[in-house]
C-alpha cells in the first residue's frame, strides 16, 4: 500500500530564522565551513584577476552562482522549501552567501554592505561607474601596501583601506547608496537569473538579513507608559543598560536579592512580583480610595456640622481644585512632533530635508533610477518631505509599513 508524503508548509520567519541560524553556525574565525562552497574559497586557492573591473567581478559572480546551482540538486528539481527540505536549503543559501562575500573581499577589501536604496533600478547594462571606482582603489591600495613592505609580522603596521568618500569631493553617504544599489543590483539580477524557481526565496533573506539596523526611537515617557515592548527601555533608561535584562513578556521586574519587595517597575506594569502573587494597578487604586475613604469617614461628624459632603472615597464635594491641593495638569504633547521641544524638532526636520536633499541630488546625477527612498521618518517629518520635494518638483509617496514607512522620491522622467 503507498502512502502520500506529507509536506508541512514553512512560515516565512522560520525561512530567514533557519537561513541565518545555518550561516551564523558556519561561519567561524577560519572560515566559513561547508562542502558546498566554491572550491577556490575552500581550499583557499583563490587567486584575483589582474584586472578587477565590474566586467571581471560579474564574471567571477557568475562562476560562483553557476557552482551553487550545480552543486545542489534540490534547486535542479524545483524542489519546493518546506520543513522536510529547509535543512537544505538554509544551508545552500547561508553558503552561497559566504561566497559572495568572499569574492566581494578579494576585490573590494570589505564586508558585504548593507541594502540601502533601490538595488533593483540599477540594469545590468549600466556602467556601475562607483563599484569600479571601488575596485580600483582597492587594487592601488594593496600596490601602495606591498610597496610599503607593511606586514602583519613586520616592523610597519599594516596600512587600513578607507575607500570612502570615493572622491575628493564626495559623500560619504551619498558613496554608500550608489555603491550598496550597484552591488546588490548585481547580485539580485544573478540570483533570478541562477534560480528561476527560489528566486524570490533567496533575495527575501538577502533584504531581510542586510537591512541596515535600525536604532530604537528615544521615547517621551511624559505621554508614554512604560509597559509591553517599552518596558526594557523604560527599565534601561533608569537604571543603565545592563537593566531590564529579567523583565519578560509580561513586563515583571525583580531586583536581585529582593524578590519579596516591589520594584521600581511595579509602578508603571501595576504588578507585584513577590511570591507570585499579583496587584492590579486598579485595585492599587481601590487600596488608596478605601483609604481615604477612612479617613471620609472618620471625619465626618465634624463635616456634617460645617455642612460639606464627601464622595465615596472621602473627597470634599465642596472642594475647588486648588484648595484639595490638585496639581494642574500638563497640557498634552503635539501629536505630530511627539512631545519634542521646539529645538529638538527643528534639528529634525533640517536633518529630515537634508536627508530629502542629499538624495535628490543623486537623482539627478543619474537619471535611469525611477527613484530612491528616504530615511523613515514619522507622519510629521514625513510631511515636510513631501512639501519640500513638491517645491522642487519632484513627486512623491509614502511606502513601507509601521517604522519602516518613509518617503518614495521619484525621478524626474
Amino acid at each position: 500500500m503507498k502512502t502520500e508524503s506529507t509536506h508541512e508548509p514553512l512560515s516565512a520567519d522560520q525561512f530567514l530564522y533557519s537561513c541565518r541560524e545555518a550561516l551564523t553556525a558556519r561561519s567561524t574565525k577560519s572560515g566559513f565551513d561547508s562542502h558546498l562552497r566554491f572550491d577556490p574559497f575552500l581550499f583557499g586557492e583563490y587567486k584575483t584577476p589582474r584586472s578587477t573591473t565590474v566586467t571581471a567581478f560579474k564574471r567571477e559572480l557568475k562562476a560562483v552562482f553557476d557552482h551553487a546551482y550545480a552543486s545542489s540538486p534540490q534547486f535542479k528539481r524545483k524542489t519546493e522549501i518546506d520543513l522536510e527540505s529547509i535543512s537544505f536549503f538554509s544551508l545552500a543559501i547561508a553558503t552561497l552567501m559566504a561566497d559572495i562575500e568572499s569574492l566581494f573581499k578579494e576585490f573590494a577589501g570589505l564586508r558585504l554592505p548593507t541594502v540601502k536604496g533601490v538595488p533593483g533600478s540599477v540594469k545590468d547594462s549600466a556602467k556601475l561607474e562607483s563599484l569600479n571606482h571601488l575596485f580600483k582603489k582597492y587594487a592601488e591600495f594593496q600596490k601602495e601596501a606591498r610597496d610599503s613592505g607593511s606586514d602583519e609580522e613586520g616592523e610597519n603596521a599594516p596600512l587600513e583601506f578607507n575607500p570612502l568618500p570615493l572622491e575628493e569631493d564626495g559623500d560619504v553617504e551619498e558613496d554608500m547608496v550608489v555603491l550598496s544599489e550597484e552591488f546588490w543590483s548585481l547580485v539580485f539580477a544573478q540570483v533570478r537569473k541562477t534560480f528561476p524557481v527560489h528566486h524570490k526565496a533567496i533575495s527575501s533573506f538577502i533584504n531581510w538579513h542586510f537591512q541596515p539596523e535600525i536604532e530604537p526611537e528615544e521615547i517621551d515617557w511624559r505621554i508614554r507608559p512604560p509597559v509591553g515592548e517599552a518596558f526594557g527601555q523604560f527599565i534601561r533608561s533608569i537604571q543603565g543598560p545592563r537593566a531590564g535584562a529579567q523583565s519578560g513578556r509580561s513586563g515583571r521586574f525583580v531586583r536581585e536579592g529582593q524578590s519579596g519587595s516591589r520594584g521600581p517597575s511595579d509602578r508603571g506594569s501595576g504588578r507585584s512580583s513577590g511570591n507570585g502573587g499579583r496587584t492590579t494597578e486598579r485595585s492599587a487604586r481601590d487600596g488608596r480610595g478605601d483609604s481615604r475613604q477612612a479617613r471620609g469617614s472618620a471625619s465626618g461628624s465634624s463635616a456634617s456640622r460645617s455642612g460639606r459632603e464627601f464622595d465615596e472615597r472621602g473627597r470634599d464635594r465642596n472642594r475647588t481644585a486648588p484648595e484639595r491641593g490638585t496639581r494642574s495638569r500638563r497640557p498634552q504633547a503635539d501629536e505630530g512632533n511627539g512631545g519634542r521641544s521646539e529645538a529638538e524638532t527643528e534639528e529634525m526636520s533640517q536633518a529630515a530635508l537634508q536627508d530629502l536633499e542629499r538624495n535628490i541630488r543623486i537623482l539627478q546625477k543619474n537619471s535611469r533610477r525611477p527613484g530612491i527612498r528616504l530615511k523613515p521618518q514619522n507622519s510629521f517629518f514625513r510631511r515636510i518631505q513631501h512639501m519640500h520635494a513638491k517645491e522642487m518638483g519632484y513627486e512623491t509617496e509614502s511606502v513601507g509599513e509601521a517604522k519602516d514607512r518613509c518617503v518614495f522620491v521619484k525621478n524626474k522622467e
